[in-house]
């Protein structure tokens, strides 16, 4: 599922949904992502999610998008993100 929501319409009064999580605000905006503060709908737990164009990733960026859900699905330290869904 690609999500191409970028700003909140005006128009719009309830609230922004991405499968279990809720949209707060944009953390940061790059060329191929957004990173989104969102709170999980059933925790209440506040997370960061990621959405990514995957059309504007070259080859060599798609490479590199694999191995870090790779490592971030592989690894467990406190001082480094955890992965905790994809979708």
């Amino acid at each position: 599922m690609q999500m191409e929501i970028e700003t909140r319409p005006d128009h719009f009064k309830g609230p922004v949904t991405v499968g279990d999580y809720v949209l707060k605000s944009k953390l940061r905006k790059g060329s191929f992502s957004i990173v989104w503060k969102v709170e999980h709908r059933l925790s209440n737990q506040e997370v960061a999610l990621k959405q990514v164009y995957p059309s504007r990733l070259n080859r060599q960026l798609k490479i590199c998008f694999d191995s870090e859900l790779n490592f971030l699905s592989s690894i467990y330290h406190p001082h480094i993100v955890r992965l905790c869904d994809v979708f």
